[in-house]
């Protein structure tokens, strides 16, 4: 499957959810239990799909960038690290001697293809400079990341607030603005792992 139709369908069942949450608190007054709860689960779910598309969105982008049959040397330099990561890992841990027998072997290894080592996105606080971080180790534009902080941030902070026990309540001009900024970070970062691997930006421009 195309990487936008991965997308696509990915987002789909998750503003199809939010829709139906969102639907529920809506028919709620904001000052009852059942509105608050309501309120407080659409919170957590949203942070769930924001999280968990970034994620997936970035995984998509490793899949396809690893179907190009170029070699690893051919990539851009964060991108080069991301799969070298795990090569240059066992180097470090060798011995001087052993490192310098193994620096013309690293040299060849670069000239190969892809390796096929699993890309790890490790985080259960997908705050924006992590968010940043993981776009800068695969070359991905982060502007609007900057733009969205404030509010991813506080997307963060409220999720854990809820899930450590506290009464957090969220009004649904708060929610709106939570939920604008989430999804305008996930479909943009779609877009952008569109654009990247239509106009393989992932290679170096020495590539070509």
């Amino acid at each position: 499957m195309a990487a936008d139709d991965r997308l696509i369908e990915d987002l789909i069942w998750r503003e199809t959810e939010l829709a139906i949450l969102k639907k529920d608190y809506s028919s709620e007054p904001e000052n009852t239990p059942r509105g608050r709860a309501i309120r407080r689960a659409y919170l957590i779910s949203l942070y769930a799909h924001y999280e968990g598309f970034c994620k997936f969105g970035w995984q998509v982008y490793i899949d396809h960038v690893r179907r190009d049959p170029c070699a690893l040397q051919n990539l851009i330099v964060p991108l080069k690290v991301v799969f070298a990561e795990r090569e240059v890992g066992r180097l470090k841990q060798s011995s001087s001697e052993d490192f310098l027998k193994s620096v013309p072997l690293f040299d060849r290894y670069l000239c190969f293809s892809l390796p096929k080592n699993e890309v790890e996105f490790e985080t259960s606080n997908l705050w924006a400079h992590v968010f940043a971080d993981y776009n800068s180790r695969l070359g991905l534009p982060i502007d609007y990341i900057d733009e969205n902080k404030v509010l991813l941030n506080s997307l963060v902070r409220r999720r854990n607030d809820i899930a450590h026990g506290q009464n957090v309540v969220a009004s649904d001009s708060t929610l709106k603005e939570l939920e604008g900024a989430a999804k305008d970070s996930m479909y943009q970062l779609a877009e952008d792992v569109c654009t990247s691997l239509g106009r393989k930006a992932y290679l170096s421009a020495n590539a070509y």
